[in-house]
């Protein structure tokens, strides 16, 4: 295979792949930039349910400008010199987007427990970013480690940044279809209004659910519900509490309320906002 050449981007070699798509360390030629570039695989250029959702992940990140948002630099169609270039990986018309690459891969891939933010009165990375999307109406609605990617001190942003927001969705969505009420997510972070479908009842409290869970994982090295079948998993995550928090680190007093509190099963219990619950987290005692 010769080199692929995409406008100023220069593939290097596939670094991830899902059901989707494939994702390619590249680089931008004249600024010697690296950067990596999310592409449809030919399959899924095919699905109308795949291309949607990549291009949702598109306008999501167009709107959405935070150092703890993945940058999007850039997007457009796969063109036939590239086609021809990578022998028929990459195919013709697929959509791409070229986002700031992050040297250190993702959460899911680091083993060490969560090293609470310093300065201690700063909240997490992932939930000020939150607050961000929030604030603009946008949901994220699968918020897991793997989607929360590691740039070095050495990558231009250093620092976690939220990434794949396809099945993100404005608040004020109106729905005409029956698509929302399809589960999209993964399980050990969903919401129990994910779980069951209502995708009226969906908002920014769902993500603080499932940043619950996350950042319960990052403290103690395991989710919630860890262990369980699926129907066990689907049963604990709509009526059961959490069990004890069992953390690996030393966290300020209050922090397992704050946690539960993310976690309660009715979203009215819930911060609304992730700025609420960021605040609510700013004055645990230091």
């Amino acid at each position: 295979m010769q080199s692929i050449q995409l406008g100023p981007f220069l593939f290097e070699q596939p670094i991830a792949r899902g059901g989707m798509g494939e994702v390619w360390r590249a680089t931008h030629v004249r600024q010697n930039l690296p950067v990596a570039i999310k592409v449809l695989t030919a399959r899924s250029t095919r699905s109308e349910w795949a291309t949607s959702r990549f291009r949702n992940e598109m306008r999501a990140l167009a709107g959405l400008s935070h150092q703890g948002i993945v940058h999007l630099y850039d997007f457009g169609e796969i063109d036939d010199w590239a086609t021809r270039a990578s022998d028929g990986r990459l195919t013709l018309g697929s959509p791409y987007m070229v986002m700031e690459f992050a040297s250190w891969g993702t959460l899911d891939e680091r083993e060490e427990p969560w090293l609470w933010p310093a300065p201690r009165d700063t909240p997490p990375a992932p939930l000020d970013a939150l607050a961000h999307a929030h604030a603009r109406r946008v949901i994220h609605r699968d918020l897991k480690p793997a989607n929360i990617l590691v740039c070095s001190p050495w990558d231009p942003r250093p620092g976690l940044k939220l990434t794949d927001f396809g099945i993100a969705h404005a608040v004020d969505l109106q729905v005409e279809s029956g698509d929302l009420d399809e589960i999209a997510g993964t399980l050990h972070y969903m919401s129990p209004e994910q779980l069951y479908g209502r995708w009226r009842d969906y908002g920014p409290w769902s993500d603080l659910y499932a940043f619950g869970c996350l950042a319960w994982k990052l403290v103690s090295g395991r989710v919630p519900f860890h262990g369980l079948g699926r129907q066990e998993l689907l049963r604990a995550q709509v009526r059961e509490d959490p069990p004890p928090l069992e953390p690996q680190l030393e966290l300020p007093e209050g922090f397992e309320d704050w946690l539960r509190r993310l976690m309660q099963k009715d979203p009215v219990d819930r911060f609304e906002r992730a700025a609420d619950a960021a605040h609510a987290l700013e004055t645990l005692p230091r």
